[in-house]
């Protein structure tokens, strides 16, 4: 993407963005529908990705987290009884 941005030129990004003529808006009927001109970026799908470990995984952290919620939830209110009294 290197000289369309940076240089502050509009250029074709596939899925975001296209320069497009009169030409083609007549030709979709004057429609300015971005899935008339922009497509979708094709997915890419990796085969080794395990959804179901990712899944364990993410959970797991989830619950160190929530845990780690509640500690500094019960640290905050510590201090704060500390403060006022």
């Amino acid at each position: 993407m290197k000289g369309c941005f940076a240089d502050a030129e509009l250029c074709d990004v596939k899925g975001l963005m296209r320069l497009v003529d009169k030409q083609e808006l007549e030709a979709n009927d004057w429609s300015l529908k971005p899935d008339h001109h922009v497509g979708v970026a094709a997915e890419e799908e990796d085969e080794g990705f395990d959804f179901e470990k990712t899944i364990r995984e993410l959970h797991v952290e989830l619950q160190r987290l929530n845990e780690e919620v509640g500690e500094q939830s019960e640290k905050i209110g510590r201090n704060f009884e500390d403060l006022c009294l």
